[in-house]
């Protein structure tokens, strides 16, 4: 997930100075990253996404929740989906946004026990 999955959103949808302050911990692995798109009441079903982004001057407030994050449990940066445009069809209208951990509002649940996964 963190290189192969989450490296090319980092690379072309970030702003210069977003890869400034992300990539080189990165790529040092200073820092562990993920992707929230799956939700506990939609599934992976990203047409379906109910977390919500609200412009708020110059900042956005993001309101949901995800599940099933790989990496989730530690991650320090996590790429989360949120629908930006209420009224867009479907799978329009949908941004990804850079949360990380520590931001205010930013929780984790308990550690799911998945597959593939011993500790």
């Amino acid at each position: 997930i963190h290189a192969d999955i989450v490296a090319p959103y980092l690379v072309e949808l970030t702003t210069e100075v977003q890869r400034e302050r992300w990539l080189p911990g990165f790529v040092s692995g200073e820092i562990l990253t993920a992707i929230g798109m799956t939700e506990p009441s939609g599934g992976s079903d990203l047409a379906a996404l109910k977390t919500t982004a609200v412009r708020d001057g110059d900042a956005w407030v993001l309101n949901g929740s995800k599940t099933f994050i790989t990496n989730g449990y530690s991650a320090d940066l996590v790429v989360v989906a949120a629908r930006t445009d209420p009224d867009a069809k479907r799978g329009r209208g949908i941004s990804l946004f850079g949360v990380e951990a520590g931001m205010p509002g930013f929780s984790r649940g308990r550690k799911l026990d998945k597959v593939g996964q011993d500790e």
